[in-house]
């Protein structure tokens, strides 16, 4: 495997950050390698194939098979460089859509790891100093870790806990933040597991539920995540009770969410 696949193969495997965060790792990797049209045409379909539950890069990737197939009217250099400066611009977009109802809170509660919550929680730290962020560790691929180092970078007050806490720390935070990797036309979510039993608790205990989001991440039909067969493989013990079953998507259905922020 030359270096050219192996930077494609890493963002392909990589199963810890959001929809967004790979989304710019593709980007970033076209802008690298935007002259060499053979190459990013065969990179295309092992993209849409691996990240087919993900409409923010179905639509990327669409755009950019548009382009250089001479069937959309501007220039790969362009509309990568457009691509670039218009996902800067969401976050401020959505953080100033929640800003009214985020600056009442300061204690929050979220999972995995999310590209936009990232950006949104930083600039919410500019007007909230006291602002701390409690984070399920997010397993199986623990990206609730990696968000905490993240965010620790940038000054904010973290704390990880297991998914089995939640229950308790519910009781002490002002709002239960969401991410999004689909966003259906009825108001429900796909998110990261674990995303259901948070916004479960939170509606129990009347805590708001604040879903930030790309309007990128709406869908007509919700796109059915690929099963990961290593998590989810027929591993049975020997009197075949037990099985082992762990997916990494759920659906939050509307009646759960307080309200979705898109840009």
């Amino acid at each position: 495997m030359n270096k050219i696949d192996k930077e494609l193969q890493d963002i392909l495997r990589d199963k810890v950050h959001g929809s967004t965060e790979l989304l710019n790792s593709l980007l970033n990797y076209f802008i690298k390698h935007q002259d060499n049209i053979k190459l990013v045409k065969n990179d295309l379909n092992k993209i849409q194939k691996k990240f087919s539950h993900f409409p923010v890069i179905i639509n990327f990737i669409n755009d950019i098979e548009a382009i250089v197939s001479g069937n959309k009217q501007i220039s790969l250099h362009t509309y990568l460089k457009n691509s670039k400066k218009k996902n800067e611009n969401e976050f401020k977009k959505i953080f100033n859509a929640a800003k009214p109802e985020l600056l009442n809170c300061t204690t929050i509660l979220t999972i995995s790891h999310s590209r936009t919550s990232i950006r949104i929680f930083a600039l919410w730290k500019k007007f909230s100093s006291k602002l701390k962020v409690i984070i399920c560790e997010s397993r199986p691929n623990n990206e609730g870790i990696l968000m905490a180092k993240e965010l620790s970078k940038l000054g904010i007050e973290c704390e990880i806990i297991p998914e089995a806490m939640t229950g308790t720390v519910i009781k002490e935070v002002d709002a239960v933040i969401l991410g999004a990797d689909q966003i259906l036309p009825i108001g429900d979510i796909v998110n990261k597991v674990g995303s259901r039993l948070l916004a479960v608790l939170a509606k129990y205990h009347h805590i708001p539920v604040y879903v930030l989001a790309s309007t990128s991440k709406k869908v007509e039909n919700k796109i059915i995540p690929p099963m990961d067969k290593k998590n989810n493989k027929n591993n049975r013990s020997k009197d075949g009770i037990i099985k082992l079953r762990n997916y990494e998507f759920e659906e939050v259905e509307k009646k759960l969410i307080t309200k979705i922020f898109t840009d």
